[in-house]
């Protein structure tokens, strides 16, 4: 996404009473993003979409489960979300084992959803109620 659209996606973001982006830094450097997406459809604005990425050097160390624990206290204190979904890459057991941790569990998965460099990989659909 080049600047622009992260400008969109971020006022978007700001826009909705059920939605956030926290951001982790280690001084002025981005090392962690967290958002909660939610829609403004009323059958489905319940849901929470969370999304994380941690940069590789920071990984490890706790960024992440502080950025889904501030997430998950967001949703309980919005008054609107009942439920976070979130995709995770089913090889990816690490991530699926820090949601697992935060009580996800996995809802579904999808056969070869996302390709990388020619290879195809399954996605874990992972749900939580709150």
């Amino acid at each position: 996404m080049d600047v622009d659209g992260q400008v969109e996606d971020i006022l978007a973001t700001k826009a909705q009473p059920a939605s956030i982006m926290i951001l982790a830094l280690d001084g002025d450097e981005i090392v962690g993003i967290g958002t909660i997406h939610s829609g403004n459809k009323i059958k489905a604005r319940h849901q929470g979409e969370l999304g994380i990425v941690v940069a590789q050097k920071y990984q490890k160390q706790g960024i992440g489960s502080e950025i889904i624990r501030q997430l998950i206290e967001f949703c309980k204190g919005n008054g609107i979300t009942t439920r976070i979904q979130l995709d995770t890459r089913a090889d990816n057991e690490f991530a699926v084992q820090l949601y697992k941790r935060f009580g996800f569990e996995i809802e579904g998965c999808l056969k070869n959803t996302t390709l990388l460099n020619g290879v195809y990989y399954d996605l874990y659909v992972m749900g939580l109620m709150l």
